[in-house]
């Protein structure tokens, strides 16, 4: 459990301090039932029973003044069937009693105000959470419930429920509860192949292929926010879905598949489909004509297997180094078409046009929000100098 520093200002009891603390850790590393707060001249430990409602066990350590002694003494004295003090040297302690009745609870909660009543609180705490929940995170559950919700996405974050996009919209579900750090850790444990853990471990984010067998596939974004693990699921079926499937115009796509040489772009926004259309393209392809096509993607995400054409699916770090290397060793590979991920800097579209200038089929992905803008999103990756023959090649 990591410590923060955080300030709460001149809050009236240790109760709403308490509030205040629990928020800032549930962002970092979800909800704890338990809190430990030092500052000067004071401490306290807080704990709980379950991951929501209040704190009902307490311990508080001070050193105050003889005049504050004896009025915390004295608030002490007249709960003494909910609370207890002793002095250990300097340090006076206030805990609350074990096995305190359900309906003594309030008592609890008004005692404690009332002896934090008698000193002045501090601004500023150095905090720890723990007791987090520690279940694990089914990787099949959470393929079912983006199958179920008919999800494209899946995220999660400590301290809250899993969240799914759902027709471009975020949606929240209670599948599971709100989620600790640990639990997001865990699971990308779980799943992360050891090159993007220590990928991770390194540069604080990956990204992988996760196969869950009979369900799907995903794209898995893991990467750290604020000092906490976050981790994405973009939800990839294990089948390849058609033409008709994608509500795209099939008359039109098969023109495109048709294609025997030059390059070819499916671009749009992030989450637009643009992966599962090439994908459609090459099973279409794959399908009907007997060719090597070769693929380069980072991850790979839709699986191909050999139909009458040959597949060669190369994954980035595992296969290749960049898309550069692979996009220009792919012309000794004996390829008719050539897939690249994405086109995502000029070495990569430079060799990308080249290939398509030399008699192969190149099929991209480009971010865009209009077709009209792909030249000009192309061209702009490039220095201006360069930029005219660039658009002129296209």
């Amino acid at each position: 459990m990591a410590e923060f520093i955080i300030g709460t200002g001149q809050t009236p009891t240790i109760r709403a301090i308490v509030k205040t603390i629990e928020e800032q850790i549930r962002l970092k590393e979800g909800i704890p039932r338990f809190i430990l707060a030092r500052a000067n001249n004071m401490e306290f430990e807080a704990e709980r029973d379950d991951f929501q409602g209040d704190y009902i066990r307490w311990i508080l350590r001070m050193r105050v003044p003889e005049a504050c002694l004896n009025r915390i003494l004295s608030v002490v004295k007249e709960n003494a069937d909910v609370c207890n003090a002793e002095r250990q040297q300097e340090w006076l302690i206030v805990s609350t009693k074990d096995g305190t009745p359900p309906n003594l609870l309030p008592k609890v909660f008004i005692t404690i105000d009332k002896v934090c009543q008698c000193i002045t609180l501090p601004e500023v705490w150095k905090v720890k959470g723990d007791r987090y929940r520690i279940d694990r995170i089914s990787p099949e559950l959470l393929f079912q419930a983006m199958i179920q919700y008919k999800a494209s996405d899946v995220h999660l974050s400590p301290g809250e429920c899993p969240l799914f996009r759902v027709d471009g919209d975020i949606k929240h579900s209670e599948l599971m509860g709100p989620l600790s750090a640990i639990q997001i850790l865990d699971l990308i444990r779980q799943i992360v192949p050891d090159r993007y853990r220590e990928e991770l471990e390194k540069t604080n984010q990956t990204s992988f292929s996760y196969h869950q067998a009979g369900l799907g596939y995903a794209r898995v974004s893991a990467f750290y926010k604020m000092g906490a693990p976050h981790c994405t699921f973009r939800f990839l079926p294990e089948r390849i879905p058609s033409f008709e499937e994608l509500n795209i115009p099939k008359n039109t796509m098969l023109e495109i598949a048709d294609i025997n040489h030059g390059l070819v772009l499916v671009t749009g926004m992030t989450g637009s489909g643009k992966t599962t259309t090439v994908a459609a393209i090459i099973d279409w392809i794959n399908t009907h004509k007997s060719y090597h096509i070769l693929t380069i993607e980072n991850p790979i995400e839709y699986v191909h297997v050999n139909k009458k054409s040959v597949i060669s699916q190369r994954n980035m770090g595992d296969d290749v180094l960049t898309f550069n290397d692979a996009v220009t060793g792919a012309l000794r590979h004996d390829p008719d078409v050539i897939v690249i991920g994405e086109m995502r800097d000029p070495d990569t579209i430079r060799s990308a046009i080249n290939a398509a200038a030399t008699g192969h089929l190149v099929i991209s992905t480009l971010h865009s929000n209009t077709a009209s803008e792909v030249v000009n999103r192309i061209v702009s990756f490039f220095d201006p100098s360069e930029r005219d023959l660039v658009r002129l090649q296209l």
